[in-house]
Order: C-alpha cells, then sequence, then structure tokens
C-alpha cells in the first residue's frame, strides 16, 4: 500500500508514478510498476504531466530565496523549448 500526502492535493496518478519511480534502483522501479495497475492511469496523464510537472516545479523553486538544484531539470526544459514542445502536445 501506498500513501501520497504530497502536497495533499488531488493530482495526476502518472505525476505520483513518476514521483516515486524517479528515486527508485532499476529493478525496484520495474516491480513497482509490475504491480501497479497501469489501467488507473487515465490516457493522456503522461503526455500532460510532462507539459505541467516542470511548470510547477519551477513555481515551488521560484518561491524559494535560492534556486534549489531539484529544479535546475524544469529549467532546462524552459530554455531549451522541450516546455514549449511538451505543452503543445497538449492541444
Amino acid at each position: 500500500m501506498m500513501i501520497d500526502f504530497n502536497l495533499m492535493g488531488k493530482g495526476y496518478i502518472y505525476g505520483d508514478i513518476r514521483n516515486v519511480t524517479s528515486s527508485l534502483s532499476g529493478e525496484a522501479k520495474e516491480a513497482f510498476l509490475n504491480e501497479y495497475d497501469a489501467e488507473q492511469i487515465p490516457t493522456g496523464e503522461e503526455i500532460a504531466d510532462a507539459a505541467l510537472s516542470p511548470l510547477v516545479a519551477l513555481y515551488f523553486a521560484c518561491k524559494l530565496k535560492r534556486f534549489p538544484a531539484w529544479a535546475e531539470q524544469a529549467l532546462l526544459e524552459l530554455k531549451s523549448a522541450v516546455l514549449l514542445a511538451n505543452l503543445n502536445k497538449l492541444r
């Protein structure tokens, strides 16, 4: 059983999966995904997450006094137009 209290709000299922699996080893990630019911993930959530998660990261990073290392990837996506490309996929 997994209970996710991150930000205590409603969000995308895929975002939770990304958050959990990003810190797992390859074997643990595979085991988690094998046990997770992929049919629970609504169609299009991975695309929406790719566009929205960098924006959320940048929002919270910019509220801090110093820009955190964990938000560097989101900043690179913004600067390289990857974020714009992912936003365009939402159309």
